[in-house]
């Protein structure tokens, strides 16, 4: 069951995963356009926002009676709008329809992933907190492999033509050998995500009925397994559990400081990356220097330490020694991320158009790497945390049994609406990064 919860977080994730890490590839396609320097804030935010517009409806909507159904929908969704993606490079569209065809399709799997979120989220609650944490593992895996393959396939790239300058800066003119490296990596991230959906897609299916359907129909599992809440209830007994709107309500109200920390985290995250972090280059790259310091390593370096310093904070909250169910403490660290902003903005960001005169106040990659080391791993401690301990009925006194199912979506739906404002939020720093209107520059 873990295995199965672990395997849907990463199916959650993959593609949206695979599609902003393809950003490289994204922008080569869209040069010449007066919209391409701000088309991954347009896109981040388009993403979020869809989403959580089809999430608010999926949290009200999902129920155990239809979670396997709505997860093998979802999961057909990308199975069907990836492989568009992956042979788009023989597509001659100009940049706008291009772009046009990006957002539809990421706006579609947002929609996707909404319900794909709830209704796992749905399944993983009646288990506890540590099927929750297996999703937030999976979720975080899929990012760490999509950007390890990024970084080798950026390596191998730059590595076959010595120490020329491959990738641009942000915004600037793209070079021939980028073009070809962004193209090949996009390929591979939307192919092999597309054979690892259609795989989970036939597992799940293959297993839904005898562990992922109905589960309140179902006897007592074995002991690895066990539920925390009952699962023996009849389906005529969970729908008598059914909670009106005040009910709904009483658990936002309940929840609220977990709620918030997950939703804060979040805002952060979007709102520095990557529209801040894909700005930030080497202090120590120059023609002259070694190659590991330019562009076209240095970003996608910057990608997978990220994701591995998130994937770290996810599984720390798998070891009880280490976890805290307290909502002050969760929301005090969630809070405290702000620290990243200036910290980030004092690094060596590099203004699309323009050379910098004068060294950063962090003159220094060693301090780059910790600060975002620091800030993946608090985003993946205190949103997991906040994930667990939201429908925790063990660990949350606040919360009944009936109102579990609950907790979990509107936590969820925390998450999704701080992607979504932070992504917003995008803009402004984006605005504040190059002195510009961050709409179309």
């Amino acid at each position: 069951m873990k295995a199965m919860y672990f395997l849907l977080g990463v199916s959650v994730w993959l593609p949206w995963f695979a599609l902003f890490t393809a950003s490289p590839y994204l922008l080569t396609r869209l040069e010449g356009w007066r919209l391409q320097p701000a088309f991954v804030s347009y896109l981040m935010l388009a993403s979020c926002v869809s989403e959580v517009m089809v999430l608010a409806v999926a949290s009200w909507t999902t129920t155990k009676l239809n979670a396997s159904h709505r997860i093998r929908t979802s999961i057909l969704v990308f199975t069907i709008t990836l492989p568009i993606l992956a042979i788009s490079p023989t597509f001659t569209f100009p940049p706008p329809l291009f772009a046009f065809l990006v957002v539809v399709i990421a706006v579609a799997q947002s929609a996707a992933r909404a319900y794909l979120e709830v209704a796992v989220v749905v399944h993983a609650s009646v288990y506890g907190p540590f099927a929750i944490q297996a999703c937030m593992a999976g979720q975080s895996t899929s990012g760490l492999l999509i950007n390890t393959v990024q970084y080798i396939i950026a390596l191998a790239a730059a590595l076959g033509q010595g120490r020329r300058h491959p990738v641009p800066q942000p915004g600037g003119p793209i070079g021939k050998r980028a073009s070809e490296a962004g193209t090949t990596s996009a390929i591979l991230f939307f192919s092999v995500t597309t054979i690892f959906m259609a795989a989970v897609f036939l597992m799940f299916h293959a297993s839904a009925m005898s562990k992922l359907g109905v589960v309140r129909e179902h006897p007592r599992l074995a002991s690895e397994t066990e539920a925390l809440i009952p699962l023996n209830n009849t389906v005529h007994e969970a729908q008598a559990m059914k909670l009106t709107t005040a009910d709904k309500l009483e658990v936002v109200k309940a929840n609220m400081a977990y709620n918030v920390a997950v939703a804060y985290g979040y805002v952060i995250s979007m709102a520095l990356w990557p529209a801040v972090t894909m700005s930030i280059q080497s202090v120590n790259w120059a023609p002259s220097n070694s190659i590991f310091f330019s562009p076209a390593l240095f970003t996608p370096l910057h990608f997978f330490v990220i994701s591995l310093a998130t994937w770290t904070g996810t599984n720390l909250c798998s070891y009880p020694q280490l976890t805290t169910w307290s909502s002050r403490k969760i929301l005090s660290i969630s809070l405290a991320r702000t620290a990243f902003i200036p910290l980030l903005l004092l690094c060596n960001i590099q203004r699309p158009g323009q050379e910098s005169s004068s060294p950063p106040f962090i003159n220094s990659d060693i301090v780059y790497f910790l600060i975002l080391v620091g800030f993946g791993i608090s985003e993946g401690y205190t949103i997991t945390l906040g994930l667990m301990a939201a429908p925790s009925i063990e660990h949350n006194p606040k919360l009944r049994e009936n109102q579990v199912d609950v907790a979990a979506t509107v936590a969820e739906f925390s998450m999704i609406s701080g992607m979504a404002i932070g992504s917003f939020l995008s803009f402004a720093v984006r605005a504040a990064i190059c002195g510009c209107n961050p709409f179309i520059e």
